[in-house]
């Protein structure tokens, strides 16, 4: 069964030997197609600044890949939809969170809100091109630890939920973020059909 040879130490091991050799090239392609994608917007984010952008991915994705490396999930894991596990997500985000944060001191403390888009659209293309590179089998067993990094980069998810525990249960701000949250995908759909009809001669695509 492939899923059980790839979730093996021996197959977590080879997928991560195989994304290790061209992890560097693919977050550096991950920057310059960002760059192009942001290019008819001025003074976002400039090559130079891309070019450190791709550095910290690279260190985060190769965190990321040696962590699944390490720590294997049970199987049913992956059955209905792939996960992690709670505290294996405690764990990787605790490695991961100096990086982090030191990326989001130096990237998104600027002034244009703008520079959020293109950070996390960097990352973006990172996973799609690591993710290219592997078996549909292997995909499913790693896209959770990259999709989760993609999120921690523009969400710090330990400082809201260390917010959200100072609350009470019956707190009317968690209600309301209970209630908002299960919108969130529909007004995300909503501004980028807005977006769309605004500009209506830019080309992009958008995944469910």
């Amino acid at each position: 069964m492939q899923i059980v040879d790839a979730s093996s130490s021996v197959g977590r091991r080879k997928t991560v030997e195989r994304l290790m050799r061209s992890l560097q090239v693919s977050c550096e392609r991950a920057g310059i197609q960002t760059n192009t994608l942001f290019s008819y917007v001025p003074n976002v984010v400039n090559l130079s600044d891309a070019q450190r952008i791709a550095i910290s991915a690279t260190q985060l994705y190769k965190q990321t890949t040696e962590f699944y490396e390490q720590h294997s999930l049970p199987l049913s894991s992956f059955v209905l939809m792939p996960s992690i596990g709670l505290q294996a997500i405690e764990k990787l985000s605790a490695n991961l969170e100096p990086a982090l944060h030191d990326l989001r001191v130096q990237h998104l403390t600027a002034k244009d809100p703008r520079t959020i888009g293109f950070l996390s659209t960097q990352f973006h293309f990172s996973t799609q091109f690591l993710l290219g590179q592997l078996t549909p089998v292997e995909q499913i067993l790693l896209s959770p630890y990259f999709r989760f990094l993609e999120e921690q980069v523009c969400i710090p998810w330990k400082r809201i939920c260390d917010a959200a525990a100072e609350h009470s249960v019956e707190s009317p701000y968690l209600e309301l973020v209970r209630q908002m949250l299960p919108q969130s995908k529909d007004i995300a759909k909503t501004v980028f059909r807005g977006m769309v009809q605004l500009n209506p001669n830019h080309q992009v695509g958008v995944e469910d």
